[in-house]
């Protein structure tokens, strides 16, 4: 994991895709993310703006799977953690089929 200021846009890579419906921006003064990509066929869907992989979309074992780069905390519970549409980006993965 590494700390980035995400400040930028949002990337968004598909953007008829069901992952990024309702998401506009998210932000955050302290973000912990993992520097990775992705591997096995995985597919960046969303990136933060400074380009790290944010949403990802693939397949384990015929089932759909989706991995999120974010600290799923919000800015409600400790300043610098993220602001904006982190749970819609939640919600979203949860429902992906």
């Amino acid at each position: 994991m590494q700390t980035f200021t995400e400040t930028a846009p949002l990337g968004i890579n598909e953007p008829g895709s069901p992952l990024v419906a309702g998401v506009t921006s998210l932000r955050a003064a302290n973000a912990s993310l993992g520097s990775g990509g992705p591997i096995h066929g995985g597919v960046v869907v969303a990136t933060w703006g400074s380009g790290v992989p944010l949403i990802l979309r693939g397949f384990k074992d015929g089932r759909a799977r989706v991995e999120l780069n974010m600290l799923p905390v919000s800015r409600a519970s400790r300043d610098g953690f993220w602001v904006g549409d982190g749970a819609d980006i939640m919600r979203n993965a949860l429902l992906f089929e």
